[in-house]
C-alpha cells in the first residue's frame, strides 16, 4: 500500500512536471515577445504593474491559498470542503473591497513612485479579482489532491493563452495597455471555467462546518504573512531599482528572472509533496518522511545543476535571445550567476521551509520570513543605491542561502530530519568540471546562439546523468526492473 502511495506520487509528479514544462516553455517564449515588442523600459514597466498585482492578490488571500490545501486534504467528506471553499471566498471577498478601496485612493502616488501610467489603475484592480479568486480556487484543487488539474489552469492554460494572444495583438499594436488587457482578459476567462468545474460536483452538495471560522483563519494568518513576505522580496529588488534607476533596469532584471523561472522549474512539481508532508508528520512516519525528502531532492539536484551550468556558460546567447547586448551591462555574468546561485540553493533546499508551513511550525516559518524580509530589505537598499544591479543579485542570493539553511537547521532540530547527504555535495561540486566542458565544448563549436545552447545542455545533461546513475546504483537498478516487469 505505502510503495502504491510512493508510486502515485512520482507518478503525479512526473505530469506536473510534463505540464509545467510545456507551460514554462511558453511563458518564456511570450516573455520574449513582450521585451521584444515594448522595449525593454516598458517591459520594465510591465513587471513593475504584475508586481504590485500579485501583491494586492495576497492581501484579500490571507494564507487561505495554502491553508485550504492542508485543511481541504485533510478531509474526507464533500460537504466539509465544500465549507472551506465557501468559507474562504467569503472572506477573500470582503477583504478584496477593502483593499481595492485604498489602492483606488491612492493610485496617483502608487503609479508616480514606480512611473506608470495611472490610467493603468483600473485594469489593475481588476487583475488582481482574478488573480486572487484564482488562487484560492487552485489552493482546494490541490486540497483536493488535484494537483495536475490546478497545473492545467496555471500554468500551462494561462500561458497557453496568453501567448496566443499576444502574438496575434503585437501584429497590431506594440502598446502596454494592449498588453495588460490581454492578461486580463486571459485570468478572468480561467477563473471562470474553474468555477464551473468545481459547480459540477459541488452544486447541490450541503456545506458543513469542519471546526471554527475562527480557528481556520488563525491557521491561515501566519501562511498569509509568510507568502506575503516571500512574493514582496520576488518584487522587491524591482521595486527599489524602479524608484532609484529607472525601469530599463527593470527589464533587465525581469529577462534575469525569467531564467531563473526555469531553474526553478525543476523543484515547482514536486509541490504535491506537500499533502503528503503534512499526512506522514501526523502519522509520525519521519523515517518515510526522510526518505522522501531525500530521493526528490536529489532528482531536484541532478535535474537544475546541468540547467544553471547551460545558462551560465551561454549568458551572452541567454541575453541576445532577448534582444540585449551583454555589453550594455557591467559585470553581466556575475550578476547572472548570482541570481541562478539564490535559485539553485533555494530549489534543493526549499522543501526544508514547506514542511515548516505543513506542521504545526508554521510560525516559526513565519519569523523566518521576517528575519529573511529585514535582511533583504536592507541590503537591497544599502547594495542597489551603490553597484545597482550586482547590488539586486547579491542581496537576492545572500536572502535565499540565509533563510534556507535557517530552514535545514530547524528541520533538524525539530524533527530530527536531515536527508543531505554526500550524494547532495558530489552533484554540487561536479558543476565546476562540467562548467570547463560545456566552455570548453562552446569554444570549439562556435556556432550562433540555438545551437550554441543545445549543444552545451546536452552535453551538461548527459554528463550529470551519467553521474547520477553511478551515484545510484541501486535506484537505477529497481527502476529498470520495474520498466521490464511493465513491458512484460
Amino acid at each position: 500500500m505505502e510503495s502504491e502511495r510512493k508510486n502515485k506520487f512520482f507518478k503525479g509528479t512526473l505530469y506536473v512536471f510534463i505540464i509545467k514544462l510545456v507551460g514554462a516553455g511558453l511563458a518564456f517564449l511570450t516573455q520574449v515577445i513582450l521585451s521584444k515588442a515594448l522595449g525593454i523600459e516598458s517591459y520594465g514597466s510591465l513587471s513593475i504593474f504584475l508586481s504590485l498585482a500579485n501583491i494586492l492578490m495576497v492581501l484579500p488571500v490571507i494564507g487561505m491559498d495554502t491553508g485550504i490545501i492542508r485543511s481541504v486534504a485533510g478531509t474526507d467528506e464533500k460537504s466539509q470542503r465544500k465549507w472551506f471553499l465557501t468559507i474562504s471566498l467569503k472572506i477573500t471577498t470582503l477583504l478584496l473591497v477593502f483593499v481595492l478601496l485604498v489602492v483606488w485612493v491612492a493610485k496617483k502616488n502608487i503609479f508616480a513612485s514606480f512611473k506608470l501610467d495611472p490610467e493603468l489603475g483600473i485594469y489593475l484592480l481588476v487583475y488582481v479579482i482574478f488573480l486572487t479568486y484564482a488562487k484560492i480556487l487552485d489552493g482546494f484543487f490541490q486540497g483536493e489532491k488535484k494537483t495536475v488539474l490546478a497545473n492545467i489552469f496555471s500554468p500551462f492554460l494561462t500561458n497557453v493563452l496568453k501567448f496566443i494572444l499576444l502574438a496575434a495583438m503585437f501584429t497590431i499594436t506594440h502598446s502596454l495597455k494592449a498588453a495588460v488587457i490581454v492578461m486580463l482578459a486571459v485570468e478572468m476567462v480561467l477563473v471562470v471555467i474553474r468555477f464551473i468545474y468545481i459547480a459540477k460536483d459541488y452544486l447541490k452538495v450541503h456545506s458543513q462546518p469542519k471546526g471554527q471560522v475562527k480557528d481556520y483563519v488563525k491557521y491561515s494568518i501566519p501562511l498569509f504573512f509568510v507568502a506575503s513576505i516571500s512574493i514582496v522580496l520576488i518584487s522587491l529588488d524591482k521595486f527599489v531599482l524602479s524608484y532609484m534607476t529607472g525601469n530599463f533596469e527593470v527589464g533587465i532584471l525581469r529577462i534575469f528572472e525569467n531564467y531563473s523561472a526555469i531553474l526553478g522549474l525543476f523543484v515547482a512539481p514536486f509541490v504535491t509533496m506537500w499533502p503528503i508532508m503534512s499526512e506522514y508528520y501526523k502519522k509520525n512516519k519521519m523515517s518515510e518522511l526522510s526518505e522522501l525528502f531525500k530521493q526528490s531532492t536529489l532528482v531536484i539536484a541532478a535535474l537544475i545543476l546541468p540547467a544553471w551550468v547551460t545558462l551560465t556558460v551561454c549568458t551572452e546567447e541567454m541575453l541576445s535571445i532577448f534582444g540585449v547586448n551583454a555589453s550594455q551591462v557591467e559585470n553581466i555574468k556575475l550578476i547572472m550567476f548570482l541570481f541562478f546561485l539564490g535559485t539553485v540553493y533555494d530549489a534543493i533546499i526549499g522543501p526544508a521551509g514547506a514542511l515548516l508551513s505543513m506542521t504545526k511550525y508554521s510560525k516559526t516559518n513565519l519569523l523566518n520570513n521576517i528575519l529573511l524580509f529585514v535582511l533583504n530589505l536592507g541590503l537591497s537598499i544599502i547594495l542597489i543605491a551603490k553597484i545597482g544591479l550586482l547590488g539586486s543579485a547579491i542581496s537576492f542570493s545572500v536572502s535565499k542561502v540565509f533563510i534556507n539553511t535557517l530552514n535545514v537547521i530547524q528541520n533538524k532540530r525539530l524533527f530530527n530530519l536531515f536527508p543531505y547527504g554526500k550524494l547532495h555535495f558530489l552533484l554540487i561540486g561536479a558543476g565546476i568540471p562540467i562548467y570547463y566542458v560545456g566552455y570548453l565544448a562552446k569554444e570549439m563549436i562556435h556556432s550562433g546562439t540555438i545551437i550554441n545552447l543545445i549543444a552545451v545542455g546536452v552535453i551538461s545533461y548527459l554528463l550529470y546523468l551519467g553521474l547520477f546513475l553511478i551515484m545510484n546504483k541501486e535506484s537505477a537498478k529497481k527502476l529498470l526492473l520495474q520498466f521490464k516487469k511493465k513491458n512484460a
